[in-house]
């Protein structure tokens, strides 16, 4: 039986979906908020480092099972020790997956250009056995 400390905190007409749901986009607005404005090396193995932290921090929250982080920058050489991105709205991507109960959710983060927006929503969302 799946039982979760906080539940009684919340409205009695919450469902299980209704959380997974509320969590998933918790997580993706922690990414956005916590991270923008990140300074990093322009280098494959800086910015891989730092997809990892984002991932393991949103991983550190309850009921993530998953998640990901794609930072979309140009590498290039530089000699210049001013030459360093920078994390904005238009180069992170974020998935996570959330488990709450029976219920998965899958939800992602990133720039839309139609819309100008940096858009968190949901992928998928669907029961699943435990």
């Amino acid at each position: 039986m799946f039982e979760d400390p906080a539940q009684r905190y919340f409205s009695a007409n919450t469902s299980p979906r209704d959380r997974a749901v509320f969590e998933c986009g918790i997580a993706l607005a922690t990414a956005y908020h916590q991270f923008l404005g990140t300074p990093f090396k322009r280098s494959e193995q800086a910015i891989k480092a730092l997809e990892e932290a984002i991932a393991n921090s949103l991983l550190a929250q309850p009921y993530r099972v998953q998640a990901w982080a794609k930072i979309s920058e140009e590498v290039r050489e530089s000699e210049s020790p001013y030459d360093y991105g920078e994390l904005t709205p238009h180069n992170l991507e974020v998935w996570v997956v959330v488990e709450y109960g029976r219920v998965r959710v899958r939800g992602r983060l990133r720039y839309v250009e139609e819309l100008g927006y940096p858009l968190a929503y949901i992928e998928s969302i669907e029961e699943c056995e435990k």
